[in-house]
Parts: structure tokens; C-alpha cells; sequence
């Protein structure tokens, strides 16, 4: 009960001294009570605070006193003996310090706390796992301490090896951007504050400025057939295959663990295309387009010259024709003569000279397209390189005749043509040679001396001739050889009666 009393009297005491008021004359017997001063320094971690922190007294729960450190954190208070027990924090945080008040005593009194941990950060973008096609990234998030202000913590950000400083906003938060390289990228924050706690956190992104790259697309460019096969590799210095959409004309192509993917397509005759598309989950894409060309037909071919069964004397022969195909360019049609390449126009003409051997040549011109569809002509041509031959059995040379015609027979052969396409001529007369090379025919005669010529001329030209000389003669004119000596005699009868009836001498008369 008196303990209360006194603490009461003092109390009041403290409060009339206060205010400037005269003691009470009730209480003018007791002595006078005196604040209880406190001082010393505020420190952290053994180290003093900075200048101007708050340093705070409460009692019960309650502030009833508060000074600030100066700048080599110190404090001072003065704590009236009214309040038994108080306790000290430091910037709002409780010291654990309890200590009871004395009246007009000076206490020494360094408030001490431990700070062994670092600020608390938010990175609040990016977020963990986003990714970016571009290689400057914006920064944001925010940093708290329950000791340090935010002007007493030290920011940097970066990645690992380029970190810089960034400033602190008033209200803790911070923003800024980072260069960071392609690929799986990890942005580091760090905090300090004054007592040198350190804190760091971090977050992985991905960068990938790079579209998938399309490593082969394995095809072949013309086939002969409506369906063929597409085979290929797509791959990514970032991605995975699983993370890369693939695209066929817009179906969806699975692709294989390592990238590899294969597609039947179905064509259609002449040129189909198609395109491939790779894309990565940032957007990144990548396309390429082909064309396959369906050619199911033969190319027509068409020999100009030389027509089957020419027959020529030359060694050798120009070869013309020409190609188209419904599907490919002329110029692209692989065209042989005899095995040997002839170089096509871009009309399709096309010509190839080429050697022939005696008789009878086999020649083959074959025209391919690239998918290997063919078509093939073969023409005889027949060399002949040597002259028909040509013989007169009748009539015999130097025959004299009496006759106005005279039958000429004879036999003609070679060695490539058959003597039924061997043309006779006789004096200009065409004359009909029979299957064994036999021929006859009747020629006029002149009178007098007769040259007659035959010719033969085989199929590639060659001709040779043969002749035959004929003198024709008149016939005898026996009548009127009889005539005359019939008249001969008459006249020697008539002659030889004169003679006998007297005659010129007149002895008859």
C-alpha cells in the first residue's frame, strides 16, 4: 500500500514539475524525484546505427518517449521515474532491453540488436520460365527491411559477372533492364543494407531471338507417281523438338526426339507445292517451300528424218526429230540416238549426226524425262556404198541386122537394194526389171549404126551403164533382082526371033 502511494505521489510530482506548477504543500515534505536519464549508442551487429534513427521508449505497450541517434548512433533520453520499467526499440523493433527507471540517475545504456538477415526482394517481372525473343529485359520488383531504410540499401541487378547498381524508389520498389544473351538466362537481384547483410534472389528465363532452323527437307523434286515421301530435320539451339511446332500446309507434323519427321504427300500431275513451317514457343518461326513435279507419261517423240528404210552412200547421217511432254520444259527431256546424247532446243527440236556402217543400220532414239518415263523409235536406214551392177546378154555387140528393133535382155544386182528397186533405163525408157534381176525390152533401130544404152540406178542413186553397138542394114531386093532378069530375058528372046527372021540385014523383007 505504500509502495502505491509513493509511486502515486511521484507520479504526480513528476507531472506538476512538468507542467511548471507549484508542489502541494500536502506533499511539500517529500523529496524531490528526478527523470532517469539514458544514453549511449544504438548499434547492430556490434555497429553503430546511422544518424537519425529513430530510437523509442515504451511502457506497458505504450511510447512514452523517442529520440533520434546522431550521426555516430548515439542516443539520449530522459525517462521520468514515474514509469517503474520500460523498454527500448530501435526503429520500431524491440531491443529485448528492460530496465528499470531511477529517479535522477544517468544510465549508460547501449541497445543492441542483431540483424543477420539481408533485405527481403520480390522480382515481380519476368516471372520464372517466360520467355523473350528480344535480349534487353525489363526488371521490376521491390525490396524490405526491418532495420533499413530504403535509401540505406544498396540494389544491383544484372547477371552473373555484369551486375548493376539500380535505385531504390521511396517506396521500395525498383525497375530497370538487363542485357542478358540468348539461351536459358538467370537475372539475379542482390540487396545490402547498412548492416551489410546481403540477400540475392533470382529468375530463369529464356531468350531466344532465333527461329528453328530447318536442316534438310529430303525429297525428290519429280517422280513418276502420285504419292511420294518427305523426310526431314528441325532442330533449335534453344528448344527442344517437343517445344517446336512443325507444320505441313498447315497440318501438324509430329516431330521425332531428335528432330526427324516423315510425310507421305499425294500429288497431282505436273507441279505440287508445299511448305514447312517451324515454330518455337516464343513465336519464333521459319518456313520453306518446295515443289515436286508428278509426271506419269512417257514424253512424245517424233522422228523428222530419216524415214525407215532411207537408203543413202553416205558414212554418215543427220538424225532430227522432236520432244514435248505435258509435264516438264523440252530442254529438260534427256534425248540418245544410238546411246549417244542429242542436245534439245527449248522448242524440242532436237538433231544428232551419226556414223553408219555398210548395209543395213538399226538406229534407236530414245527420249526420257527425269523420272525416267521413255519412249523409243526405231528407223532403218541402209547405206549402200557400192554401185549396182549391170550386164546386157542380148543381142551381142556389133550385131548387124536387117531388122527395125531389136530385143535388148540383161540382169542387173547389188548388194544392198533388191533388184526389183533397181530402175532400168533403156534409151531413156523405163523398163520393168522382174524379181531375179532379169529385164527385156524392144529397141528401135536406126539405119546404120546404133549406140543403145541401158542404165541402172539403185535406191541411194548410183548408177552405172553398159552398151551395146547395132547395125542395121537394108534387106537384098530379090524381086526386083528377078524382075530385072525376067526383063533381061524377054528382051534376049525378043533379040534372038529378030535375029532369026532376018534380023537388021533385010533378007526377009
Amino acid at each position: 500500500m505504500n509502495d502505491r502511494l509513493t509511486y502515486t505521489i511521484g507520479f504526480l510530482l513528476t507531472i506538476t514539475l512538468a507542467l511548471g506548477l507549484s508542489v502541494p504543500l500536502a506533499v511539500a515534505d517529500q523529496p524531490p524525484r528526478k527523470p532517469n536519464i539514458f544514453y549511449g549508442k544504438a548499434l547492430v551487429n556490434g555497429n553503430p546505427f546511422p544518424g537519425g534513427v529513430k530510437v523509442s521508449v515504451k511502457s506497458e505497450g505504450a511510447v512514452i518517449a523517442t529520440t533520434e541517434t546522431g550521426a555516430d548512433g548515439s542516443y539520449s533520453v530522459q525517462i521520468s521515474p514515474a514509469y517503474r520499467r520500460v523498454r527500448f526499440f530501435v526503429r520500431g523493433v524491440d531491443t529485448g532491453q528492460t530496465v528499470e527507471v531511477k529517479s535522477g540517475e544517468i544510465t549508460e545504456l547501449d541497445l543492441t540488436l542483431e540483424d543477420k538477415e539481408g533485405p527481403s526482394i520480390e522480382i515481380r517481372e519476368p516471372g520464372s520460365g517466360d520467355m523473350f525473343t528480344k535480349t534487353t529485359i525489363r526488371v521490376e520488383g521491390s525490396v524490405s527491411d526491418d532495420l533499413a531504410r530504403y535509401d540505406e540499401i544498396d540494389v544491383e541487378m544484372g547477371v552473373e559477372g555484369a551486375m548493376e547498381p539500380v535505385d531504390l524508389s521511396s517506396d521500395g520498389t525498383f525497375s530497370g533492364d538487363v542485357q542478358v544473351s540468348t539461351g536459358e538466362v538467370e537475372i539475379l537481384v542482390s540487396a545490402e543494407d547498412f548492416a551489410g547483410n546481403t540477400s540475392e534472389e533470382s529468375v530463369n528465363i529464356i531468350v531466344d531471338g532465333q527461329a528453328p532452323s530447318i536442316d534438310s527437307l529430303n525429297y525428290e523434286s519429280q517422280v513418276d507417281s502420285k504419292t511420294t515421301t518427305l523426310t526431314g530435320t528441325i532442330t533449335d539451339d534453344i528448344a527442344p523438338p517437343t517445344e517446336i511446332e512443325v507444320r505441313l500446309d498447315g497440318k501438324i507434323v509430329e516431330l521425332e526426339s531428335d528432330g526427324s519427321f516423315s510425310e507421305s504427300l499425294s500429288l497431282t500431275t505436273g507441279s505440287n507445292s508445299f511448305t514447312v513451317t517451324a515454330k518455337d514457343e516464343v513465336g519464333n518461326d521459319v518456313s520453306q517451300s518446295i515443289t515436286i513435279v508428278s509426271d506419269t507419261a512417257a514424253p512424245q517423240l517424233t522422228i523428222r528424218s530419216p524415214v525407215s528404210g532411207k537408203v543413202v552412200t553416205a558414212e554418215t547421217i543427220m538424225v532430227k526429230g522432236t520432244v514435248n511432254d505435258d509435264v516438264v520444259e523440252a530442254r529438260d527431256i534427256n534425248v540418245t540416238v544410238n546411246g549417244a546424247t542429242a542436245g534439245v532446243s527449248s522448242d524440242g527440236t532436237f538433231e544428232k549426226e551419226i556414223m553408219l556402217d555398210k548395209g543395213s543400220n538399226d538406229i534407236e532414239i530414245t527420249a526420257a524425262d527425269k523420272v525416267g518415263n521413255s519412249t523409243s523409235e526405231t528407223v532403218t536406214v541402209i547405206r549402200d556404198a557400192e554401185k549396182p551392177t549391170l550386164s546386157i546378154t542380148e543381142p551381142e555387140e556389133g550385131l548387124t541386122t536387117t531388122e527395125e528393133t531389136v530385143t535388148l535382155s540383161g540382169e542387173v544386182s547389188d548388194d544392198v537394194s533388191d533388184p526389183g528397186a533397181i530402175e532400168v533405163t533403156v534409151e531413156e525408157g523405163s523398163v520393168s526389171v522382174q524379181s531375179d534381176g532379169t529385164f527385156s525390152t524392144d529397141v528401135s533401130l536406126d539405119k546404120g549404126s546404133n549406140t543403145i544404152t541401158a542404165t541402172a540406178e539403185d535406191e541411194a542413186g548410183r548408177t552405172v551403164t553398159a552398151t551395146r553397138n547395132v547395125e542395121r542394114i537394108s534387106p537384098t531386093p530379090w524381086p526386083l533382082y528377078a524382075a530385072i532378069i525376067a526383063v533381061i530375058a524377054i528382051v534376049l528372046a525378043a533379040l534372038a526371033i529378030w535375029r532369026a527372021r532376018g534380023g537388021p540385014s533385010g533378007e526377009g523383007m
